[in-house]
């Protein structure tokens, strides 16, 4: 029986998933989390080795000969040196679009936060104030209607045309800003960067990391987006110019940010976008649904047994 080694399984799985059926495959130990140091003598008897964010570099793989295989549960795999995994015959798998449906609905709740002010309204009524009114309904923020807003879509893949898909069910005018240029469809606009940020009412970043897109949202980019407009970014944190967007946000040249990334995490202490009282931060979750993660794990075991048959999967990278 294959021996299976779970470098940091609780991102995944905090206790409300099954591990039994990895159990009905193979004989497996699993962690929590693996500090760097203890990796190597952690995966040293291991066939194979599912991770999320465990870095199995040149240097540690060198020291793993019996490893076959490295099951990542994710999308993207950059904590793997692909190509020293080639070089000693190490397959791996990643998981493709199991999140969609999840960092789609995680957008337009950032949407929904932002028009309806539910936190402030909610912290109002704990605090006694609904009792002190001497009407039946009291304005503590403003409240504004999705419909005929503007959403501006930076990126249109998987996630991205799901965000477009939920938003044009609420009425709200879509423009996209696509390095895969497309034709306008009913209710969605193709448009370059500028004229995106100069009209939407929500920047929705989507886009996968590149060379040539690393820090796109720096303070030349948000110069251009309107004073009320709101940024949400669910994609990478490198995408945006963090101490730009701090700045921006002080000074209040646009309204409001949603962050469910950093660029590092966990965050540091003092990390200055953390209090900002326009700045609202996720950790990391968007992706994290129970269902997503289910399909996420179901997936991960659908890998590991293409990968024992010999089968072919749409999901090996190398």
């Amino acid at each position: 029986m294959y021996r299976l080694v779970v470098t940091d399984g609780y991102t995944m799985n905090p206790g409300d998933l099954s591990w039994e059926p990895l159990h009905e495959i193979a004989s497996v130990v699993y962690y929590d989390r693996l500090t760097p140091h203890d990796i190597v003598s952690a995966c040293a008897d291991a066939d194979l080795v599912i991770t999320n964010k465990t870095v199995f570099d040149q240097n540690i793989l060198a020291q793993l000969p019996k490893l076959k295989a490295i099951f990542v549960t994710a999308t993207g795999y950059n904590n793997i040196d692909i190509s020293s995994a080639q070089n000693q015959s190490i397959a791996v798998y990643n998981v493709q679009n199991y999140s969609t449906e999840s960092v789609a609905q995680h957008v337009i709740a950032c949407m929904l936060d932002a028009a309806n002010s539910i936190r402030q309204y909610i912290r109002s009524v704990r605090q006694g104030d609904w009792q002190r009114s001497q009407d039946f309904s009291y304005s503590v923020a403003r409240i504004t209607e999705l419909k005929d807003k503007t959403i501006g879509i930076v990126g249109y893949g998987d996630i991205g045309r799901r965000i477009a898909e939920m938003a044009l069910a609420f009425g709200l005018r879509v423009m996209v800003y696509s390095s895969h240029l497309q034709k306008s469809t009913e209710g969605i606009t193709f448009v370059d960067l500028d004229e995106l940020l100069a009209q939407a009412d929500f920047v929705s970043i989507n886009t996968r990391l590149t060379t040539s897109n690393q820090y796109l949202f720096d303070k030349k980019t948000l110069a251009k987006m309107k004073s009320t407009a709101v940024l949400i970014n669910i994609a990478r944190a490198q995408l945006i110019v963090e101490k730009d967007l701090y700045t921006t946000l002080k000074k209040r040249r646009i309204a409001a940010a949603y962050l469910d990334v950093l660029s590092e995490e966990p965050p540091t202490k003092g990390n200055p976008l953390i209090g900002l009282p326009n700045c609202y931060i996720t950790p990391h979750v968007a992706w994290s649904t129970f269902e997503s993660r289910s399909r996420l794990l179901e997936t991960t075991i659908s890998n590991i047994i293409s990968f024992m048959d010999g089968s072919t999967s749409l999901n090996r990278v190398v």
